[in-house]
């Protein structure tokens, strides 16, 4: 069912035609008779043989087929309000007592009997205006006045309140209330006002496709009220299967899962299993303009919810409007018995009525990026650490490699004979022998001082050599 509402200046007293309630529904059954015997009266006098049984017929239900969709329920309302005359004498008592007025005295007022009209006095705000001889417009209501008018119920203290008004079976105006006396009349004022659509749900064994796990669904609309267009009515439609409402269902439904998780994707991995179920409520005569915010409340089986959940999927409430918009949010639910409860409020240009259906969708999985081969960056060789010398027996430094360097021509260099080693041959960054005093040498004797003596050795024999044969040659 849908939601009815009021819009400043649109309507005026008087102007609001009487809509008539008329409520579509399937038909239960046909009756398809069957036999069934019975016995007939003993025929009088003679022992002859009794008479065959009379047939008497009973019906047989037939079974109702399957569908995809449900029966539609069209749903009038009927704005007139009917005073009866039994309402009017406790209506008068509860003023009257309000009133600091004994009821059956001069002063007294009298409720009368007849039929009124709730009226749209600006958006929002339902007034219904029943006639009451004798009160006024100075009059002052104090204490408690709880009464029912027709099919309006309030609750009020010093004249403000709650009430509702029940336009038809499960579609209720709700608001806040307000007495206001008048000469000889009373205005029950109703603010703030919304519409509660509670429609009666089809059997969903009937309802073919979606989940086997779905054995139960409902759904309840709190929709604020701005106009109610002369003629306005409403349909409904359920069920099971997405592609029943929806169009490219997994388009639409992937365009939902993205609002959720947003940069980080969602998505919906199955189109049947993970579709509670849909919801189409068709608006003729009223558009969703004449409407305002919309509370969705959604009931499914715990059955589909919990294996929803336990698959770290997330339960979202979803309205395609009219043009193909999608909004979606996600639902707050709440389990109790083996029902889950799940609510979304939709405000602005999402609110009204169009298509809805609860769904359950899941986070698209992080990809693991894979590496990308790029330049390999080569370390630069720097200066080597200069080991710290360690105490311990000294050995012979080793001799540096000589560098050769080209002489110009004609130059001859002599070279100096070496008489001994020195151990100030050619500088090196470790410690020298002459540094560091060296500790005695063991029994065992040095290795390092034996190579020392036998490179001085050569050293003083090649220098020798070269000056003999220096020497022949002269």
């Amino acid at each position: 069912m849908g939601g009815l509402a009021f819009e400043t200046g649109s309507l005026g007293v008087g102007d609001i035609t009487e809509l008539n309630l008329s409520l579509a529904t399937a038909p239960a059954s046909t009756a398809v008779p069957t036999a069934t015997p019975t016995s007939a009266p003993a025929a009088g006098g003679g022992g002859g043989a009794p008479p065959p049984p009379l047939l008497i017929a009973t019906p047989t239900p037939t079974p109702v087929p399957p569908v995809t969709v449900s029966e539609v329920v069209e749903l009038e309302v009927t704005i007139e309000v009917v005073v009866t005359e039994e309402q009017t004498v406790e209506v008068a008592d509860a003023l009257n007592e309000a009133l600091g007025i004994d009821s059956g005295t001069g002063e007294a007022v009298e409720v009368v009997a007849g039929t009124t009209e709730l009226v749209s006095v600006e958006g929002s705000v339902i007034e219904a205006t029943i006639e009451v001889t004798g009160l006024t417009a100075e009059a002052e209501f104090v204490g408690v006045i709880d009464l029912t008018l027709g099919n309006i119920t309030i609750e009020t203290v010093d004249g403000e309140g709650t009430g509702e008004i029940v336009l038809a079976e499960g579609l209720t105006v709700v608001g806040n209330v307000t007495l206001v006396p008048e000469d000889g009349a009373l205005a029950i004022v109703f603010e703030d006002t919304r519409l509660i659509v509670e429609p009666e749900v089809p059997d969903v064994e009937q309802l073919l496709g979606g989940s086997a796990q779905v054995t139960h669904i409902d759904v309840t609309f709190d929709v604020g009220l701005e106009n109610l267009p002369e003629g306005a009515s409403l349909e409904i439609e359920f069920a099971k299967s997405a592609d029943a409402f929806v169009e490219n269902v997994g388009v639409v439904f992937q365009l939902a899962a993205e609002q959720i998780f947003g940069e980080a994707g969602g998505i919906l991995e199955d189109a049947v299993e993970d579709v509670a179920f849909v919801v189409r409520v068709t608006r003729v005569g009223i558009e969703n303009t004449d409407l305002g915010d919309n509370t969705i409340t959604m009931e499914i089986s715990r059955e589909w919810y919990d294996a929803r959940v336990a698959q770290g999927k997330t339960i979202v409430i979803t309205k395609i409007a009219d043009d193909g918009t999608v909004t979606a949010a996600e639902a707050t639910c709440v389990v109790v018995a083996d029902i889950a409860t799940c609510q979304v409020t939709l405000t602005g240009d999402a609110g009204g009525f169009s298509v809805f259906a609860v769904i359950a969708v899941i986070q698209a999985a992080t990809a693991t990026p894979t590496p990308t081969a790029g330049p390999t960056a080569t370390p630069t060789p720097g200066p080597r650490p200069t080991p710290t010398p360690t105490p311990g027996p000294t050995t012979a430094p080793p001799t540096a490699a000589a560098t050769s360097t080209p002489l110009p021509p004609g130059v001859t260099v002599t070279p100096t004979p070496v008489l001994e080693p020195t151990a100030t041959l050619a500088p090196v960054a470790e410690p020298t022998a002459t540094a560091t005093p060296a500790p005695p040498v063991d029994e065992g004797g040095n290795l390092g001082l034996i190579i020392g003596i036998a490179l001085a050795v050569v050293a003083v024999g090649g220098a020798a050599a070269y000056l003999v044969l220096r020497r022949r040659s002269a």
